[in-house]
């Protein structure tokens, strides 16, 4: 099974889009706060390639209206029809594997959530190297990606009670000031992506009632 297979069975398929219809109200305010960031990327072509959409749950039709082609690439054969129930837009949608397909066609791309759900499924070594390809793949292109960085359980946390922490912010001493000592943290092995551009901020997702997440988002033009 691919990296990207296990993703979709880790953390996608009928599992997130029942947590989407469940959680739609609780997600609003992560919602407004990302594609008001995503609405500041002023990419090169308005042909875009999104990687990992699911039913585009956490991006706004506003947003996607800016560019005049969409391509989706996402395994999840339910995705597409939720993406055009949520949208009602027109895409070129591809069951396949993206990493698989990194032609030079892609001019603009988004990274939808995705990048921070691999890593679950890698050893510090293909971490490594796939970080190494796909640094250099994006290096002249128009990328933008949201992604998570860190997650924790949310039972003795109240999500209401945290803000997110700057874009400057040294992460793990923000964690250690802002949850329980106790709290289980999962780290993502996503805070190398954001050096590759130069403009980068962080939400509070609030995934379910017991679970948050830390969520970066960061483009390059």
């Amino acid at each position: 099974m691919s990296n990207l297979k296990k993703t979709i069975t880790l953390s996608g398929g009928l599992q997130y889009h029942i947590k989407a219809f469940r959680h739609k109200t609780s997600w609003q305010e992560f919602k407004q706060q990302l594609n008001q960031f995503l609405n500041q990327w002023n990419p090169k072509s308005l042909n875009l390639t999104i990687v990992g959409p699911s039913g585009g749950y956490c991006l706004s039709t506003e947003f996607l209206n800016k560019f005049e082609n969409l391509t989706c690439y996402d395994l999840d054969p339910l995705a597409h029809w939720f993406f055009y129930k949520n949208h009602k837009l027109k895409t070129n949608w591809k069951t396949q594997d993206f990493f698989k397909h990194m032609t030079e066609n892609h001019d603009s791309l988004l990274f939808s959530n995705l990048l921070g759900q691999i890593t679950a499924t890698m050893n510090s070594s293909e971490i490594e190297a796939h970080n190494e390809l796909l640094k250099k793949y994006l290096k002249k292109k128009s990328w933008a990606s949201f992604h998570d960085v860190y997650s924790w359980y949310t039972n003795d946390q109240k999500t209401q009670e945290l803000e997110a922490p700057k874009a400057d912010s040294d992460l793990k001493a923000y964690l250690k000031s802002s949850l329980h000592p106790h709290s289980e943290v999962i780290d993502h092995q996503t805070q190398d992506i954001s050096n590759w551009c130069s403009n980068k901020s962080y939400f509070l997702w609030p995934l379910t009632p017991k679970r948050t997440h830390l969520i970066e988002c960061c483009f390059k033009d």
